[in-house]
This record gives structure tokens, C-alpha cells and sequence, in this order.
């Protein structure tokens, strides 16, 4: 049996926050990879994915919804944390309808991300299957475009 190693996706255009949150997980021992849009972790995601994504709600182009909606169409069932700093109650229940792992506000606690991670992996560990079809599925998807 192999192990596979899951990643943490993080995907925010403020940098601050991308690079605050990779450095966070990566102490932790998690290993991360970040991405300043949806559309570059689209083109980045192997061809079975295996952890989860963490993706800012609003960004410029495609968002966290609309990142969720690929993943979806695609069959890529990564648990996925939607953080936000303007989301309205409606927001919130259209992200979990749309499969949200969980929606965290902005600003939030360093240790209720950790938290929320964790469970997201120890979700996505429990998925015996090899999550997502192959990477081609996405190469495809011209710019901002989702």
C-alpha cells in the first residue's frame, strides 16, 4: 500500500494573507502549496489531488464559489474552507449548498484555521478512493474562464 502525502491548497490574491497562511500551515507540519488565483491551483492540481483547498470567497476572476463549482463539475471532491471578510448570511448558505467544507470570516483565529484544516485533511483521508479525474480536465479552461 502506498502513502500518499495531502496537500493544503491555499488559493487568496492578497498576498499577505496567502503567504501568512502557507507559513502558519507549514509550521504546523503540513505541507502547502499556494496559489494567487483559482485558475493557476486549476492548472497546478495533479491528476488525483488528495488533501484540501483553502480559497478566499472573493477574488478577482473566478472565486471560491466559482472554484467550488469546477470542482464540482469535474468530480474533485476536496474538502474545501471558503474564508471570506464580506460574507452575508446568503453567502454563506450558497457556499455550503454548494458543498462548502466549511466558511471561515475574516479575520479569523490562527487557531480555528488549523482546526478547521486538520479536519478537513483527516475528511479527505478518510475518502479511500483517488479523488478527481485527470489534470487535463482542467488544463483546458482558458483564463478566467471558470
Amino acid at each position: 500500500m502506498s502513502v500518499c502525502r495531502h496537500t493544503v491548497y491555499v488559493v487568496d490574491d492578497d498576498d499577505a494573507v496567502r503567504e501568512s497562511l502557507v507559513f502558519l500551515l507549514g509550521v504546523e507540519g503540513l505541507h502547502v502549496q499556494g496559489f494567487p488565483r483559482a485558475e493557476c491551483l486549476l492548472k497546478a492540481l495533479p491528476p488525483r489531488p488528495r488533501g484540501c483547498i483553502v480559497a478566499d470567497m472573493h477574488m478577482p476572476g473566478a472565486g471560491g464559489l466559482d472554484l467550488l463549482r469546477v470542482l464540482n463539475e469535474h468530480g474533485v471532491r476536496l474538502p474545501v474552507i471558503l474564508i471570506s471578510g464580506q460574507g452575508s448570511m446568503a453567502t454563506r448558505l450558497a457556499a455550503f449548498a454548494s458543498g462548502a467544507f466549511e466558511v471561515i470570516a475574516k479575520p479569523f483565529q490562527d487557531n480555528a484555521i488549523v482546526r478547521t484544516v486538520r479536519a478537513a485533511l483527516a475528511k479527505a483521508a478518510a475518502d479511500p478512493c483517488g479523488i478527481g479525474p485527470p489534470q487535463v480536465m482542467f488544463a483546458d479552461q482558458p483564463s478566467g474562464s471558470l
